[in-house]
């Protein structure tokens, strides 16, 4: 009985901070949609866009915006070192 509570929650570990990692590694094509934006907390902003639709996404996007907000706090040296370097490209 153990074995059934177990698998469910590696499942949601596997996923955490999901939409953090799903803004850094999404195709970044500039000249088409964008999924990520631009920025900092692309995660935490990917969760919200996904808890606007309603439905089965509103449940998942919650248990991972904490997770996601603490993987874009993570890598917000890199996500700032990226803006500014985009700033620079745009002038």
């Amino acid at each position: 009985m153990r074995h059934l509570l177990i698998i469910p929650l590696f499942a949601l570990f596997l996923c955490s901070g999901c939409a953090t990692i799903i803004s850094h590694t999404a195709d970044r094509d500039p000249g088409g949609w964008s999924l990520h934006g631009e920025g900092v907390y692309q995660g935490v902003r990917l969760d919200g866009a996904g808890m606007g639709y309603s439905g089965y996404l509103i449940i998942p996007c919650l248990i991972d915006l904490p997770l996601s907000f603490a993987g874009d706090t993570l890598v917000l040296p890199y996500d700032l070192a990226e803006s500014a370097a985009q700033k620079d490209d745009r002038k």
